[in-house]
């Protein structure tokens, strides 16, 4: 008798490790450090992410962890922006969230960018391939988007070759709302690493109050067929 139940529990125990383990390996597949923006360091910013900013003579750009909108969990990470009144470049007006994983050139990565608009002009997801040195891969073309999540009809994943870089540039979608973009890159060969960025751009749609925009739970994960 004894013997049968410890046979039952051995079995449970098997049965329960291979329910658990698709669970665990797809929590663990994230390439990303803090990608649902729960931690935060001790400035408030989102831990193991940094931050760039461009076009401050038109405005202002602050960077934070916030519990006002999370996708997931408490947290997101959020980007303020206002702009000044008659701004000389406004469309030079950039906040920027990023990070950089380990890749390697030929092999497929699933990258997914979710985000929570409000008077926010243009977002735009961001990815850079770039050499063991952190230099951009500039020989890039069409043929590293292998695949990618529904768009509107003016939106599209645009390739900038001479910054080894393709970006996302969205106008379109709407606001106070979460929206999911994801895209399937091939990395060109001499990829050592992708930098990922999420970016609020061009200032506010109404100058007349602040805009912000939320990002949470980016991955970057690789992809199999």
């Amino acid at each position: 008798m004894c013997k049968s139940l410890r046979n039952i529990s051995w079995l449970m125990a098997i049965l329960l490790i291979l329910f658990m383990s698709p669970f665990a390996f797809a929590n663990s597949a994230n390439l990303l450090q803090n990608s649902s923006f729960e931690k935060a360091d001790g400035n408030g910013l989102p831990a193991e992410w940094g931050t760039l900013t461009d076009g401050l003579a038109n405005g202002t750009v602050t960077f934070s962890v916030s519990g006002e909108k999370a996708l997931s969990g408490k947290s997101s990470a959020k980007i303020g922006v206002t702009v000044i009144a008659d701004p000389p470049k406004v469309k030079k007006l950039e906040g920027i969230f990023r990070q950089t994983v380990p890749a390697k050139g030929g092999q497929l990565y699933k990258l997914t960018f979710n985000y929570y608009r409000d008077n926010i002009s243009m977002v735009m997801p961001y990815i850079v391939f770039q050499d063991s040195d952190g230099e951009k891969i500039v020989d890039i073309d069409d043929s590293c988007i292998h695949s990618y999540s529904n768009l509107e009809a003016d939106l599209s994943w645009e390739v900038l070759a001479n910054n080894g870089a393709l970006r996302l540039s969205d106008k379109e979608s709407k606001d106070l709302e979460w929206i999911q973009r994801w895209v399937v890159v091939k990395a060109p060969v001499g990829t050592s690493q992708i930098e990922i960025r999420g970016s609020a751009k061009a200032g506010t749609v109404d100058w007349s109050r602040a805009g912000v925009v939320y990002f949470d739970d980016i991955s970057v994960e690789p992809f199999v067929e």
